[in-house]
């Protein structure tokens, strides 16, 4: 037995050491990019009142470059989940955000003659809603925004002149997805992103571990 595992260690061992070799130089790089926002609010509905007067939002979100692609065309890939992390304060009010499995981005290029994203996130329930959703609307005049659909590791405001608005949505248990009893509609007065972090991945890193545990288990057998 042990001379038969020999050959096999010895083989393992090379791959595992082409494979560090190649993870050293070969990275994917990824980027996690901050938006930091403020907008101010045209409609109000609130059937419970239990948000209070609200008549500006700001908050911040986190997404993540190398987000898993959903769809994708020549002119607009969807990108699910998408968003890390997510901070939404209406008023005096804060919308918890803690599961974001749900949240898309949107990128079009060139879609309708224009360049567009749109960014929406499922929120916590909270205020006595469920369901809620924050959606980002932004989009440009002509299309030269953007050059693919890939996401951006940067945005501001006056990329978007066309449109830039943004809505919460939410409901009362029971009520039909499409009937709002909390609304929250309005124009974004800022929208812009932070440095990017950027975070390398060696593209061969999978195959590193999985060489090191093939190479513990023969070192085990051996014993």
């Amino acid at each position: 037995m042990i001379r038969n595992s020999q050959p096999k260690f010895r083989g393992l061992l090379a791959a595992t050491m082409f494979a560090a070799t190649v993870a050293a130089s070969t990275d994917v790089t990824a980027a996690l990019v901050t938006v930091s926002y403020q907008g101010t609010v045209d409609s109000f509905t609130d059937v419970n009142g239990t948000v209070g007067a609200v008549s500006s939002i700001s908050g911040s979100f986190v997404y993540d470059t190398e987000a898993p692609v959903l769809s994708s065309s020549s002119t607009r890939t969807i990108y699910s989940p998408a968003v890390t992390s997510m901070l939404v304060q209406g008023g005096g009010s804060i919308f918890p955000a803690t599961e974001l499995s749900g949240s898309s981005i949107i990128v079009d290029n060139n879609f309708a003659f224009y360049d567009a994203i749109q960014i929406s996130v499922a929120l916590d329930d909270a205020f006595g809603y469920e369901s809620i959703v924050i959606r980002f609307n932004l989009e440009d005049t002509d299309g030269s925004l953007f050059s693919s659909t890939s996401l951006p590791t940067s945005l501001a405001l006056s990329d978007f002149p066309r449109r830039a608005e943004f809505s919460l949505t939410g409901n009362k248990p029971g009520t039909a997805r499409n009937l709002y009893d909390l609304r929250i509609d309005g124009d974004l007065t800022a929208f812009h992103s932070n440095d990017a972090t950027v975070v390398p991945l060696p593209a061969a890193f999978p195959l590193l571990v999985a060489g090191l545990a093939g190479l513990g288990y023969l070192a085990r057998r051996k014993r």
